[in-house]
Parts: structure tokens; sequence; C-alpha cells
């Protein structure tokens, strides 16, 4: 959830766009997996005016309100939607008082591409700044790869006989993969609880994910591998029931890192 009373601020999604890289191919992988976790300002037009006092951070939107996107064209005349990683970004762009924005995700602009019917060619972030270009072609493309599931990152596992595993805790704990998977398990009422740890098996190291829940489990194990996508930084991730015997005995002295409340939120 947003928490409107912040700041809206960007620093992990600046220092990508700013940072060093080997080759292009590895700075567009790190923009692309902090902008989708960034909060980022969109200049609109809110007809008519939010009721309420502008100095409060929470206003009325009335029914039938119509609310403007700013866009920008490039040479060839094709428009771009346009957001900001902060306010001092904004203000390059425009020094408007009383601006009004949205705060949007990359989730949101990305949708407005894809479904717009004026055939918007992408957005650009930080406009007349580090000007970062997401064209329609690239997002219909992040749209195809996060709809497919991970097979190569991620497996149920299955103890066979007389194999040496060690289990603990990752001496880097990856908050987040693990708080991406916790957002996917909290919309699946099926689960009961999940554990996460870290697992030696054959010289071989990986993520273990066991899971308490009743229903399908291909479906919620294929669900879970993609809410992981783009947190891996490598690794592979092995999933497995509670029921199992291993499962049980592994997580014996492990607390769950989620836990289903009665309400079905926690």
């Amino acid at each position: 959830m947003i928490d409107i009373n912040k700041p809206v601020t960007n620093p992990d999604l600046l220092k990508a766009i700013n940072d060093s890289y080997p080759n292009q191919t590895d700075r567009q992988k790190q923009i692309i997996l902090e902008v989708r976790k960034a909060h980022l300002l969109a200049p609109v037009l809110i007809s008519p005016e939010p009721e309420g006092d502008i100095n409060v951070n929470e206003r009325v939107i009335k029914k039938d309100t119509t609310i403007s996107f700013n866009l920008i064209e490039d040479t060839n005349n094709q428009t771009f939607l346009i957001a900001f990683t902060d306010w001092n970004a904004l203000r390059k762009w425009s020094n408007i008082e009383n601006q009004q924005t949205l705060i949007v995700t990359f989730e949101d602009l990305s949708s407005m591409v894809l479904n717009s019917k004026d055939g918007h060619a992408g957005f650009v972030i930080n406009p007349y700044g580090e000007d970062i270009v997401f064209r329609r072609s690239l997002l219909e493309a992040l749209k195809e790869e996060q709809n497919k599931p991970i097979i190569d990152n991620s497996c149920e596992y299955v103890v066979k006989k007389d194999t040496s595993v060690m289990l603990g805790q990752p001496r880097v704990f990856p908050q987040e993969l693990v708080d991406a998977i916790k957002r996917y398990l909290k919309n699946q009422r099926m689960v009961r609880a999940a554990y996460f740890m870290q697992m030696l098996r054959d010289e071989e190291i990986s993520y273990l994910l066991i899971v308490d829940f009743s229903g399908d489990k291909k479906e919620l194990f294929s669900g879970i591998a993609n809410s992981a996508q783009g947190y891996l930084n490598g690794m592979n991730i092995d999933m497995m029931p509670l029921e199992a015997g291993f499962a049980q005995n592994a997580v014996r002295n492990v607390k769950p890192f989620y836990i289903r409340s009665l309400f079905g939120v926690f």
C-alpha cells in the first residue's frame, strides 16, 4: 500500500539509472528490476477539482471526474506518458504551483500504454532529466515474460534416499524475494503458512520454500514461481508441500515468514 504521507523518492531506481555497468543489457535489467518496485509521480489534470483543503493529503474525487495524463511527443509525433521519480525531477519539466499528480506504479503505466485506444508509444521516466524510455514493444515483451511460469528457476523438490541435505538461513537474506512471495500468498486463501530456507544439496545451493496449503499444488507453485521472477538473482528455488515427511522435519524449529490470519490477511 502506498503511504501518501511520505514524499515520493526513488533512490534505488535513480542509483540503477546512474550507475556504471559492463554493458547496456545489465543496466536495462537493473532499471527494470527497480522500476517495478517504484512509486512514481504522474502529472495530471483532474476535472472538476477534488474537494477539500489542498494542504491536506486526503481529498475527495467526485463521481464522473475526468483525469487526464500529460503526454509528450517525439520527433516522429509519437506520444508518451510521463512520470517522475520525485518532485525535483518533475519541476525540471514544469514548475507550476500546486501541480496535480497521481502516484502510479510501473504496472499502472504499462497497462495504460498497452490498453490505450490512442496508441501511445510508451512512457518516459524523468523527461528533461535522465529520460528513461519504456517503449510499447518492451512493455509487451515484459508482459509476455511475466505471464510465463518460471520453469528453469523453480521446481518441486523430492528428497531421495541417502541424499545429503543441509538447511539453514541465507547469509544475505533475500528480503525482496521473500516480500514478493508474501504479497502473492496474501491473495491465496488456500495457503495457511510458508517457510523459507536455504538448502545445500550435493554441493549445490538453492532456496527452499515449504508451503502448508490445500488445493491445486501445480497452480499454487506456478503462481509462486511467477511472483519470484526478477528477484532470484540467478538462484534456484525449490518448493515442497508441508505434508511431506522431510518438510515437516525441516520446519520443526523454523518460524514461518507468512501465516494466514483468521481474516485472510496478515
